[in-house]
């Protein structure tokens, strides 16, 4: 009977099945890619939902008035009071999916907060505010929820936030537009979605329908929010305050341009 050898791989073969690998890698890459960001953004949303629920129970020991934006980390007076912990994780100050922020060296590491990286900000028309900054130096704003107008689902009171060294502030971090920059708003999720909060406790997303680029940290050359005064009027648009119907100008009071929530 004879013998029959078994014979190797030829040098085609084998580099057929590494193509062949190759192939299938590079089809499934992308899908366990989004399937990663999906998961982070899942747990962001968990993440703002925990906020929301603690700014309500804020509130409501506070007969109405809104947490401190300027101490929103504080253990005594801000989230980790309501988080059962005096000292408040690095991860839920931060968004899961800040790498890019962080690569880009805008996480916010404010000293009363122990220099504790932060990249989740509030919306300031929406809380209290211990100290802020005014022409006239620092002032104390109080806020009562039953004095503010407007939509509750449609006003944001947290969101994904950016230490943008162009418009942020110093000493805290508060979600705004800027007059040529993005501002410290940040779209860094799939589809360029910043996860927030509402005033009404629902979580949703927060879409910018521009250009942008740097993960949506940035606006692409010749995008803008196309707004004049941007810092005189934003506080009259939604997400950020209280919208009308009225109009001003080329300033149409109502949704912010360049940007749709849900």
């Amino acid at each position: 009977m004879k013998r029959i050898t078994p014979t190797a791989f030829t040098l085609i073969e084998l580099l057929v099945v590494i193509s062949i690998i190759a192939l299938l890698v590079s089809i499934l890459l992308p899908s366990l890619s989004r399937a990663k960001r999906l998961a982070k953004k899942t747990i962001c949303q968990v993440l703002h939902k925990g906020y929301g629920l603690a700014t309500e129970m804020y509130a409501i020991d506070n007969d109405g008035v809104m947490m401190d934006s300027y101490k929103h980390l504080d253990p005594d007076v801000g989230i980790p009071n309501y988080w059962g912990s005096k000292k408040l994780p690095e991860e839920v100050a931060r968004c899961p999916e800040d790498e890019s922020t962080e690569a880009m060296g805008r996480l916010g590491m404010f000293p009363q907060y122990d220099d504790l990286p932060v990249s989740i900000g509030c919306n300031e028309n929406m809380l209290s505010c211990s100290a802020r900054m005014t022409r006239n130096g620092p002032m104390a704003f109080w806020v009562n929820r039953d004095d503010i107008s407007g939509q509750p689902a449609k006003l944001m009171v947290w969101a994904d936030w950016q230490n943008n060294p162009a418009s942020a502030l110093s000493d805290y971090a508060v979600v705004k537009p800027a007059q040529s920059e993005m501002g410290t708003l940040c779209f860094r999720h799939l589809d360029n979605v910043s996860t927030a909060v509402f005033l009404d406790g629902h979580v949703g997303p927060m879409q910018v329908t521009l250009d942008v680029k740097n993960n949506g940290h940035d606006f692409a050359p010749g995008a803008d929010w196309g707004v004049s005064s941007v810092g005189k009027f934003y506080k009259c648009y939604y997400p950020f305050g209280v919208g009308a119907t009225q109009t001003s100008g080329d300033n149409s009071y109502g949704d912010w341009p360049g940007m749709k929530c849900d």
